[in-house]
C-alpha cells in the first residue's frame, strides 16, 4: 500500500518559525481556516465572507487550494475601511 501526499514547504516553514519565534503568532493573531471560518469569525454569511475576500478587502493566504486568514490582519483591514 502506497500513500502519496504533498508537503507545503511554505506552510511547514511558517509552522517552524512560529515555534522558534512565538511573537510572530502574536503579531498575526489566530489563524482562521477557510471561508466558513471567516464567516463565523465575522458573524456573516459565507457568501459575504467570500465577497470580502474576492474584492481584496480582507487579506488572505493560500496553500494549494486552502485559504486562511490571520485575525489581526482581518481586524486591521476592517478598521481601515471605516
Amino acid at each position: 500500500m502506497r500513500i502519496d501526499f504533498e508537503i507545503d514547504y511554505d506552510l511547514l516553514a511558517d509552522k517552524i518559525a512560529d515555534r522558534i519565534c512565538p511573537q510572530r503568532v502574536e503579531e498575526k493573531g489566530t489563524v482562521i481556516h477557510g471561508i466558513r471560518g471567516l464567516a463565523n469569525y465575522l458573524h456573516c454569511s459565507p457568501s459575504k465572507a467570500q465577497d470580502l475576500k474576492n474584492k481584496g478587502i480582507i487579506p488572505y493566504s493560500e496553500v494549494g487550494r486552502k485559504v486562511f486568514f490571520y485575525s489581526h490582519e482581518v481586524e486591521a483591514a476592517l478598521r481601515s475601511r471605516r
